[in-house]
This record gives C-alpha cells, structure tokens and sequence, in this order.
C-alpha cells in the first residue's frame, strides 16, 4: 500500500466505487474538500489498521442514517460496503 494519503485515498475509492470514480470537477473551496475528503478520510483514517474496510463501511452507513445524510451518499456507501465484504443482511441490519 502505497504512503502518499492521495494515492491511498483514490485507491480506496476505486476498489470501493470502481474505476469510474473521479476527481470532481468542483472548484475553490469546494475543491479543497474533495481533496481534504479523499486524502484525509479515505487516503488516512481508513488505511488505519485498528478496522478492516467492511467494518467502517457499516459505521458509516450507521452514521449516514442517524445525520440524516442525503440518500444519494447513502446510496454509494451501500455499494461501497458490498465492495468492501459487508453482506446484504449486514447492511439491512444496520439499517434497521
């Protein structure tokens, strides 16, 4: 696994949202938090060892339904966490 937290992050993304996954095209500040998420959350926090992907997969599903999240985020991290080893009924049950 590769150090650079960018490099990391997009690898992440991709294994998790396929190769179709790309930089947005947002700009200024908006930018800035494409990247900040990319390298920091997945490049960082989710190449930490104390979690496999599976489970943090579920822990933010969890929090995407208790923040009230846009169904559209919801929606990916679904996929991402079927990407990641998590099971239908998994899933299902978080959400319950």
């Amino acid at each position: 696994m590769t150090r650079d937290p960018k490099e990391a992050g997009i690898a992440i993304l991709h294994a998790m949202f396929g190769t179709e996954y790309k930089k947005s095209e947002a700009e200024g500040a908006f930018s800035y938090l494409d990247e900040f998420i990319v390298e920091r959350f997945f490049g960082e926090l989710w190449n930490r060892q104390e979690l496999d992907l599976r489970t943090r997969s579920l822990c933010t599903i969890a929090a995407l339904i208790a923040a009230h999240m846009p169904d559209q985020a919801l929606r990916a991290h679904v996929v991402g966490a079927l990407a990641n080893g998590a099971t239908e009924n998994e899933i299902r049950e978080v959400i319950v």
